[in-house]
């Protein structure tokens, strides 16, 4: 990967290699482990229920012992310890918007829309409580919404890498630059803050030729056309501007200054394309002086309206404690029932969101669970 010049940087790939490894079904990164993780399941012949819903958890006294589904043949009762896995609160818009505070018209996920946040709503009436970080904490993207779908149960929403990328950067609607626009996690903060001149939602990506040439946009190939209805174009970045609804001085001026020190890879003003992890992955490693810089200044121009999208990793969820023992509100274990995976509170951040964070915890988690459960067995 990194010898094709990283992960953005399509037009130097071997989509021959790409083809074989398609045809050969093989998968990497986290689509790669959790693929495993279910053939193991099913080597061992765990009974797994699809088209099952889970509507309640059974208690006898103060002790979680089994759960309610509710199945093609109704309801039944399944008797035994608990450990929840349902995955985050993406497309529940009551606690969305309650633990991230991004408004819908510039949010939205990546996720499958099963995911609703169950696990708060299932632990809530035997005294579990949630708990939650800052939304920059989680791996909230920038992205977009596609027109029309591509497939079925397609939300047709998007995750955005190429902000990360040479030749454009992002503005808010004043059309100034806010944060450094390569990293994501500045992305969201600075997205999300209230300054003394207003916040930077809505914001916009902008960028020029070279970019749409070389590294194009999600599944559209470089040089391609962009999908119907997303992208807007002009001659002129003031052309541009007048398009998107945004100041045309103010985007000349943003650009003229970002352009002036991009030919030398620097960004004096918010550090674009010094984080070592963005240049690394997402930069364009055949691009120098810098992965993630370069200007933006050659015609045509083009701009489209981006969006804050969750990612099935969550800000919010189930607290929990040792061996992901769900915790009632003042820390007490609420008996017979864990939790492991999205489902489940993070208790740490640090400055930013490392990749493969979220599968190891859910394995870690889910291993110390499993683990509890079987000693109460001996």
């Amino acid at each position: 990967m990194f010898e094709w010049g990283g992960m953005s940087s399509k037009t130097e790939w071997d989509w021959d290699l790409v083809a074989r490894r398609r045809a050969d079904d093989i998968l990497t990164f986290g689509t790669g482990i959790a693929a495993a993780f279910f053939r193991g399941v099913l080597d061992h012949g765990v009974d797994v229920r699809t088209e099952h819903e889970v509507v309640g958890l059974v208690s006898d006294g103060d002790t979680v012992v089994g759960v309610r589904v509710r199945g093609p043949k109704g309801e039944e009762t399944i008797l035994g310890q608990v450990v929840l896995t349902t995955g985050a609160h993406d497309w529940s818009q009551e606690l969305s918007a309650k633990f991230t505070g991004i408004p819908p018209e510039d949010g939205g996920s990546v996720a499958p829309g099963t995911l609703s946040g169950d696990a708060i709503a299932l632990v809530e009436p035997v005294g579990g409580a949630p708990d939650s970080l800052p939304a920059w904490a989680a791996p909230v993207l920038p992205g977009y919404r596609l027109e029309n779908p591509a497939f079925d149960g397609d939300t047709g929403f998007r995750a955005c890498y190429e902000h990360c990328l040479p030749h454009t950067f992002l503005v808010n609607e004043r059309a100034e630059r806010f944060c450094d626009d390569s990293f994501h996690t500045r992305i969201v903060a600075a997205a999300l803050a209230d300054g003394d001149r207003g916040g930077n939602l809505p914001f916009f990506m902008i960028c020029d030729s070279r970019h749409h040439q070389r590294y194009g946009l999600g599944a559209t190939a470089p040089g391609g056309e962009y999908p119907p209805g997303l992208v807007l174009q002009s001659s002129t970045l003031a052309g541009l501007a007048h398009a998107l609804g945004l100041p045309a001085e103010a985007l000349e001026a943003t650009a003229a200054r970002f352009n002036t020190h991009a030919v030398d890879g620097t960004d004096p003003d918010f550090g674009r394309g010094t984080n070592l992890s963005v240049r690394k992955f997402r930069g364009d490693g055949k691009h120098q002086p810098n992965p993630n810089v370069g200007p933006v200044s050659e015609a045509p121009f083009f701009g489209m309206r981006m969006r804050l999208l969750n990612t099935g990793i969550a800000a919010a969820g189930v607290r929990t404690g040792d061996n992901g023992a769900v915790l009632d509100g003042v820390g007490g274990v609420v008996d017979g029932l864990h939790a492991a995976g999205e489902c489940s509170a993070r208790a740490a951040a640090g400055v930013g969101y490392n990749s493969g964070y979220s599968l190891s915890r859910a394995m870690a988690y889910g291993f110390l669970a499993a683990n509890a459960i079987a000693d109460t067995r001996t």
